[in-house]
């Protein structure tokens, strides 16, 4: 491996939080398999070129099993007897296979095609509910909660429950609070515990909701267990909400400060699909794989010993100019779309057509509805999470028509 190089800025720090992609651009061109010694107290490879990150992905010399790794790297990756993390994220085949199966016959594309005309439905009304003149948080107004409705009724979450359940989905993604790691904590056992009764009442009375359609599902023999139903549950709930909040306000968010692809995104919504996949490849929800090496291996941009924390890092991944042409702008004509943006391979996101569907309709309406919107803030005001692998706003500060009268 390559003598490693100073970061500038530094892994973890608030320039980096904010903008991570000089770093991983230096990364790219000094040393594309990085060691780095995490505050836990263990060492951690990071993967920024593409070819590398596409590559580890598919080898089957990584694991996704946490176990695998140190102890002190559950701060990072959690924990791996969690029944949250028993999911399609964490397995390798052939658990994986018989999961992924299962849970594909019952999270079909004709069940989420069904949602669309509800989307519509719920993003209509939330933006007839926008201010029109003065500035609003359009995360709070739209991109929280059209999601988090979506997945509630998709998990069959009665709507009686939904207080709740929306404020511990916010606690499990409260990370920009002082207090986050509580608040953390507090959601999650609050959520398993409400999981475990909601699959016991599936289990007794099923619907035709997809948590309902996971506990009958049965290849032969096969069903999923009580601690896998409760990882997928939770998987969905982040795959499906907090993914997709994200993707929806930074959608936004970069049509908004890039108003030449905002214009030609307006004279031609047909561009909309591939608009998306320019978020999704220029400033993602989602960007990092954990995995860990079964035995050494040899990547095209060097080598992973044996037993190692392996990061692979997707935002990086999306702006490497070996891949994508001029990778630093943000062109939603682009040609090259194969982004990582929902992983790759066995692991590829299966959530990824609910997020695009439910994304696609959200920015076609917000878009539609309000076609001179702008920030109500300055760019450089927005505060991301301080999360260091995943990307999203605090906030979006937004007037929807600030010529009106």
């Amino acid at each position: 491996m390559k003598q490693e190089s100073p970061l500038v800025p530094p892994l973890f720090s608030p320039a980096f939080l904010a903008d991570p992609y000089p770093t991983y651009a230096h990364l790219r061109r000094t040393t594309p398999v990085h060691r780095i010694a995490t505050p836990q107290g263990f060492d951690m490879w990071l993967l920024t070129r593409y070819e590398d990150v596409r590559a580890a992905l598919t080898d089957p010399g990584f694991s996704r099993d946490l176990h695998l790794a140190p102890p002190e790297a559950t701060a990072l990756t959690g924990d791996p007897d969690s029944a949250m993390n028993r999911n399609l994220l964490t397995l390798d085949p052939p658990d994986h296979t018989r999961v992924r199966r299962l849970v594909q016959s019952a999270f079909s594309t004709r069940r989420v095609n069904l949602l669309a005309d509800r989307v519509e439905t719920i993003v209509g009304g939330l933006l007839d509910a926008a201010p029109r003149t003065r500035p609003f948080d359009l995360i709070t107004a739209v991109a929280h909660p059209l999601p988090i409705t979506i997945i509630c009724e998709l998990l069959g979450v009665p709507a009686t429950e939904r207080d709740d359940f929306r404020a511990w989905t916010d606690g499990m993604v409260s990370s920009a609070r002082p207090d986050s790691q509580r608040l953390l904590r507090q959601a999650q056992e609050d959520l398993l515990a409400y999981f475990l009764d909601l699959i016991r009442r599936k289990r007794a009375r099923p619907g035709a909701d997809l948590l309902s359609a996971l506990v009958e599902a049965r290849d032969g023999g096969e069903r999923l267990s009580e601690a896998e139903l409760v990882g997928m549950a939770f998987m969905l709930l982040v795959a499906g909400h907090e993914t997709t909040v994200n993707l929806i306000a930074t959608g936004i968010k970069l049509l908004l400060t890039h108003p030449g692809e905002h214009a030609r995104l307006t004279a031609d919504p047909a561009l909309l699909p591939a608009a998306i996949d320019e978020i999704l490849r220029y400033d993602g929800p989602a960007g990092i794989a954990f995995m860990v090496a079964r035995r050494e291996v040899e990547l095209p941009g060097g080598v992973v010993p044996a037993g190692a924390v392996t990061a692979a890092l997707w935002h990086a991944a999306n702006r490497d100019p070996e891949r994508f042409p001029d990778p630093d702008t943000f062109r939603i004509d682009r040609s090259e779309r194969s982004h990582l943006g929902f992983g790759h391979g066995i692991h590829r996101c299966i959530g990824a057509p609910l997020a695009t569907m439910e994304a696609r309709l959200a920015l076609g309406a917000i878009l539609g509805r309000f076609p001179r919107m702008r920030l109500a803030v300055p760019a450089g005001e927005l505060r991301w999470r301080p999360a260091p692998f995943f990307r999203g706003l605090v906030e979006l500060p937004v007037v929807a028509d600030p010529d009106a009268d």
